[in-house]
């Protein structure tokens, strides 16, 4: 693995300096590349987090704390220090004399021969000279500079540096190659993936991963996003269909009769270009694109299946839900999409699940693909919700409740199914019992009480509702149908939020980002603080009023999701 002494230098310069030109690091990659994370420019993240609305994250006793923090001078392991032209003694607070542009790092191949090693390459825009960049590289090691070897090599008119320890046999230190060309600081993983980035630094190669038409689609998707990650699922599905010829071979018990080739071209993973994802946190709300690029909605694809009606809101989703997701999932279409894929993966699955239905019908004088597969309706609802707590109990995160409601055409019809199958599978022992409440029919696990049942339902409203982790939500969420009361969808600042999205979305979400932050960082606090050595920020004594909502959509060759980091309004 890479070193992370450049990489954690490269990530936390950034407190001033000169913004440079928005062409892409991963330009210089092998269009190949599996995986590129990048940032257009550190100093303007550092800024965001100073002073932009990320910096209310965090008390300002905090930033004081870590300002003062990143003042201490870096070191090599024998006390040495580097001083800047301008005198001054390196650190985190002044690396934007020498790092104040471009970032990437790339997992450019994995080695099969060498139980699937990533070949890694960073690099970073450099504005010092080469005695700088050694410093950076040895500085957080714990062997002096004197126990640290460079051997140096001449390569197409620069000097390339291969580290090693003095001293030590080869198994408990790793070399680490790396060079200053053009301004670009490389780091990699061997010496060969060294000169390859530096020939396409020096040929400004414009064939790389970043002039893909993946790459570029995802530019142009995620607008004036300053931070993005990019995985190639090209190269990715190109990988996985070596482990399928290679590993799958002849199953020793295989009725569906499965082979390595029906299974790949049943998926169609070979459809897929790429998964990305950006950031824009100069914008003023934040914004994130998620994004699934492909050519086709076939094989596995072809199960993500949507209605093309509007997004109906639910009227009963609690104004203290902790998440919530309304997607317009067309379920009938998902049913028959896996039926699809499944009998292109295996010549049997048909008639093995066609005899399956049979015997169902026969025992139990039930349709079960007319009774549950094409009974659900074109609709998914959830929501979370974390209960009160005892004071000795740190942390709600254990404590969740969910609510999954999804539309149901006949409801008895669903009800004489569920009867069917208990009495197929246990025949004569009580699996399910029921509570009335209001004027409908909870029904919960026999053998538990209503205060610990681990789960209900309840079909009201033209709704299957099931509870997961308390039903007492259950009977809470029962009443607010009943009662057409106003919940989070129809909070006003959210109802506002939504309409700033583009139009005609197929499902949205919903998440309280200051409560969630603040369990999280409970949790860090209480469970995992033994096991990192870092300060997680500490919040202000008043809860982040911060949520995140977010609308995806399909759209031609893509599926993407815009989310967005907002205010809650008073």
């Amino acid at each position: 693995m890479i070193r992370t002494s450049l990489f954690i230098a490269l990530a936390l310069s950034c407190f001033a300096g000169v913004a440079t030109a928005k062409n892409y690091l991963e330009d210089y990659l092998p269009e190949t590349t599996l995986f590129s994370f990048s940032l257009d420019d550190s100093t303007s993240l550092v800024a965001a987090l100073e002073n932009g609305e990320l910096s209310k994250l965090v008390s300002e006793d905090q930033k004081e704390t870590w300002l003062e923090d990143i003042k201490e001078p870096l070191e090599i392991g024998d006390g040495k220090r580097f001083k800047l032209p301008n005198g001054e003694e390196v650190s985190m607070s002044n690396l934007n004399e020498l790092l104040s542009g471009r970032i990437c790092v790339a997992v450019v191949s994995l080695d099969a021969e060498n139980e699937m090693e990533p070949a890694i390459v960073l690099m970073a825009d450099f504005a010092g000279e080469i005695d700088a960049l050694k410093f950076l590289q040895i500085s957080d090691r714990d062997e002096s500079s004197d126990e640290v070897l460079l051997v140096e090599e001449e390569y197409a008119g620069i000097t390339l540096f291969t580290e090693e320890i003095v001293g030590l046999p080869n198994d408990e230190w790793m070399a680490e190659y790396w060079t200053l060309v053009d301004g670009i600081a490389i780091e990699a993983t061997s010496l060969d993936l060294l000169k390859n980035t530096v020939d396409a630094v020096i040929d400004s190669r414009n064939e790389g991963l970043g002039n893909t038409p993946a790459f570029l689609r995802a530019i142009d998707l995620s607008s004036d996003a300053q931070m993005r990650g990019f995985v190639n699922l090209k190269s990715g599905t190109a990988i996985f269909r070596e482990f399928l010829d290679s590993d799958i071979g002849d199953l020793p018990m295989n009725p569906l009769a499965v082979t390595s080739d029906s299974l790949w071209t049943s998926l169609a993973l070979d459809s897929m270009d790429a998964v990305f994802v950006s950031f824009d946190y100069e914008s003023q709300d934040m914004e994130s694109v998620f994004g699934l690029l492909y050519q086709e909605r076939a094989g596995l694809l072809s199960m993500l299946a949507y209605s093309q009606d509007p997004v109906r809101y639910p009227h009963w989703v609690p104004k203290d839900a902790v998440a919530s997701t309304v997607s317009m999932i067309d379920f009938p279409e998902v049913f028959a999409a896996f039926e699809s894929v499944m009998n292109i993966m295996s010549p049997n699955f048909g008639s093995m699940f066609q005899l399956q239905l049979d015997n169902f019908r026969e025992q139990s004088d039930i349709d079960m693909r007319e009774s549950l597969m094409n009974n659900f309706g074109d609709q998914f609802i959830s929501f979370t919700v974390w209960k009160e707590l005892e004071e000795d109990v740190a942390v709600a995160i254990d404590n969740e409740q969910k609510i999954i409601a999804i539309p149901v055409r006949d409801p008895q019809a669903f009800q004489n199914a569920i009867k069917g199958l208990t009495e197929i599978f246990m025949p004569g022992t009580e699996v399910l019992t029921e509570r009335e409440f209001l004027d409908l029919i909870i029904i919960t696990p026999a053998n538990h009480g209503m205060e610990d049942a681990p789960f209900g339902y309840a079909l009201a409203d033209g709704y299957l509702f099931l509870a997961i982790g308390s039903v007492d939500l259950l009977e809470r969420t029962l009443y607010h149908v009943r009662e057409s009361s106003e919940g989070l969808w129809n909070q006003s600042y959210i109802v506002d939020a939504l309409r700033q999205f583009p139009p005609n979305p197929v499902e949205s979400n919903y998440f309280n980002l200051g409560t969630v932050l603040e369990e999280i960082f409970k949790l860090y606090q209480n469970e995992l603080s033994d096991d990192f050595d870092f300060d997680m920020p500490d919040f202000s004594e008043v809860e982040l009023p911060y949520y995140m909502i977010s609308t995806g959509y399909i759209i031609e060759g893509a599926q993407l999701t815009r989310a967005r980091i907002l205010p809650k309004k008073p």
